[in-house]
């Protein structure tokens, strides 16, 4: 998945939007949102520009080339430059929260139970 689709993703869930009304607000079908959290289809530049204007970041930010929302200015620490599976990793913390919480507090048991898990449904 590339880090618009991810980045597009989190905003809209951040802001308590379905697709539908995304698409809806950008003048887009539900269908054209969802190519684009997919990864299956990148927007126009115009259109670029007005997901960054409705949400409020920088193009830049949109395709993963600033990462500085990540944090708020004042939570903003000088970190060496993330990789972009970091970027992916805590842009999945800032949408599932609980998830990582619930990861946190997991026994080593536990854990690997989880990796279980994953690899039977990855393998489906």
């Amino acid at each position: 998945m590339s880090m618009f689709a991810q980045r597009l993703r989190y905003l809209r869930k951040r802001s308590s939007l379905t697709q539908h009304e995304l698409g809806h607000i950008l003048n887009i079908s539900t269908s054209s949102v969802g190519m684009y959290e997919r990864g299956s289809r990148e927007p126009s530049l115009n259109l670029l520009m007005d997901i960054a204007k409705y949400f409020d970041v920088s193009v830049d930010y949109l395709i993963g080339y600033d990462t500085s929302h990540l944090a708020s200015s004042k939570e903003q620490k000088v970190f060496p430059k993330l990789s972009d599976k970091e970027v992916d990793v805590l842009l999945l913390k800032l949408e599932h929260p609980e998830l990582f919480e619930h990861l946190l507090a997991a026994s080593t048991e536990e854990l690997e139970k989880i990796i279980k898990i994953i690899k039977i449904i990855r393998s489906e």
